[in-house]
């Protein structure tokens, strides 16, 4: 991890630093077995943690944001991903087609998130099947 990264987990709010500092690592613990990918960049967009497939063209770039009372997973709005998380997990919250909201006094749904993850990641694979 690079100074640039620290900075900017250690930039989140108090109260969503634990919860950023998880996403991360379920992000890493998800895409250690996908080869597909043939390893993770991890990187700052927006200032934010950013995270995509070394090789290109296999999936959209997820970043980990604060959003007012959540943690946001967040991807490039010219996805069809939320449309179709919104179908796949009714109850989770959501940011119109940008994000997936994770609120800060619950944990983390690690199974929920993994999915989201592999499919954000093999995004592109998957429109070409």
């Amino acid at each position: 991890m690079t100074p640039d990264l620290t900075t900017a987990f250690a930039a989140f709010p108090a109260i969503s630093q634990a919860h950023a500092w998880a996403m991360r690592s379920l992000i890493l613990h998800t895409t250690a077995d996908m080869p597909e990918l043939r390893g993770l960049n991890e990187c700052l967009k927006w200032g934010q943690p950013a995270y995509l497939a070394r090789k290109p063209r296999i999936g959209t770039t997820l970043r980990i944001g604060a959003h007012a009372t959540a943690l946001a997973l967040y991807l490039p709005c010219t996805t069809s991903l939320v449309a179709h998380w919104r179908e796949t997990f009714p109850d989770q919250r959501f940011s119109k087609n940008r994000a997936a909201l994770f609120a800060f006094e619950k944990p983390l749904p690690a199974d929920v998130i993994g999915l989201m993850v592999r499919a954000a990641l093999r995004y592109h694979l998957a429109q070409r099947s």
